[in-house]
């Protein structure tokens, strides 16, 4: 085999002292096992009662770091919408999600004015684009957890709306943030914790964060021509119960403003938080070992013979549960191992249980 160095550096990575070779390479040399992992989903729900209300696009996830924000979309596919419409989508950024990181590719909340064909995140970046222009949405909402708290420092993004402007095509977007705000803070009771409403001026050529241009709140304004809010709560908050507790509040109030009411109302579900939140959540994992079909539901060790085709065939469980390969690439779909490899299940970024492959 005549490999240049360049090409040898490439194709080579180390896990945890082991070798690890790309789907291509060394294979003539070498009987790695072969890896074939599911496609990451990209799950969105529709939730619509039998009254006419209004209509909201709720995204979370966009940024991997942020639980409160994915936790709380998530925990509303759990209720019932009696009147008016929700679209859901909970992880819109599940590789980042998984790997407990901003952006995984980079910053994704900066690829919607622009991304290249051969970026990983480009098919989750289309698919939410293609989303928010065609779904039939008064306005779309995208959750965070931001830095620090608005209150005590007007640049920090945390317990906070963000609009892009005062008003934008005749939308009251101001206007609307500061109401939801002060119904939110007669609910909360930190001094510290209070909202604010935090105007980036998007459009304003003095703004100070024109960054904000390649983001979906902007592209959903003057791409999709709908009304969009940024709700933030701050990572510095004690609790991921209480982060999604004030992500629920927000949300309590555009539902009244956009009159959606649901089953059981918000709440009802904040007081029931804790039911949310299981210790360690139920999965199964189906796997194809050559032609012998596994199931785990906990942590295993597998002998397995050189030249073994493993395919992750079935996830049950929870939304959010996957499997993530320890040390690789979590873009790849398919890959070859040639020693040991470890398949975490993973319930967003935390470990259930850990299969361990050993190639004899």
């Amino acid at each position: 085999m005549n490999l240049t160095r360049r090409a040898f550096i490439i194709g080579l990575a180390s896990v945890a002292g082991e070798w690890v070779w790309p789907s291509s390479l060394f294979a003539a040399t070498f009987k790695p096992m072969h890896v074939v992992l599911p496609p990451k989903p990209k799950q969105i729900f529709y939730k619509e009662g039998p009254k006419k209300g209004g209509s909201l696009l709720v995204i979370g996830g966009i940024h991997g770091n942020e639980p409160g924000a994915y936790k709380a979309v998530d925990i509303l596919t759990n209720i019932e919408v009696t009147r008016g419409r929700l679209i859901l989508i909970p992880r819109s950024n599940f590789t980042s999600i998984l790997a407990n990181v901003r952006g995984y590719n980079g910053d994704m909340n900066r690829k919607f004015a622009f991304i290249k064909k051969g970026d990983p995140d480009y098919p989750w970046v289309t698919w939410l684009k293609e989303h928010i222009k065609l779904e039939e949405a008064d306005a779309v909402l995208s959750l965070h957890d931001g830095a620090g708290f608005h209150i005590r420092n007007k640049r920090a993004w945390g317990e906070c709306i963000v609009i892009d402007e005062e008003t934008y095509q005749g939308w009251p977007l101001y206007q609307t943030a500061s109401w939801v705000v002060s119904q939110v803070n007669n609910q909360v009771i930190s001094p510290l914790h209070k909202f604010a409403v935090y105007n980036t001026q998007t459009f304003q050529p003095h703004t100070l964060h024109a960054e904000q241009r390649k983001s979906l709140t902007y592209f959903t304004l003057t791409q999709a021509k709908k009304p969009a809010f940024c709700l933030e709560v701050s990572k510095q908050l004690p609790s991921l119960q209480l982060k999604v507790k004030y992500h629920l509040l927000m949300l309590k109030y555009f539902f009244k403003l956009y009159q959606i009411e649901t089953r059981p109302p918000l709440d009802k579900l904040i007081l029931d938080l804790d039911k949310y939140f299981p210790s360690k959540p139920h999965f199964c994992v189906t796997l194809r070992l050559n032609e012998t079909p596994i199931t785990l539901c906990g942590d295993k060790t597998i002998k397995v013979p050189a030249k073994t085709e493993l395919k992750v065939e079935k996830i049950d469980g929870e939304n959010g549960i996957f499997v993530s390969p320890y040390g690789i690439n979590l873009n790849w779909k398919a890959f070859r191992v040639y020693n040991k490899l470890i398949l975490k299940v993973k319930h967003d970024f935390k470990t259930l249980a850990k299969v361990k492959f050993i190639v004899t």
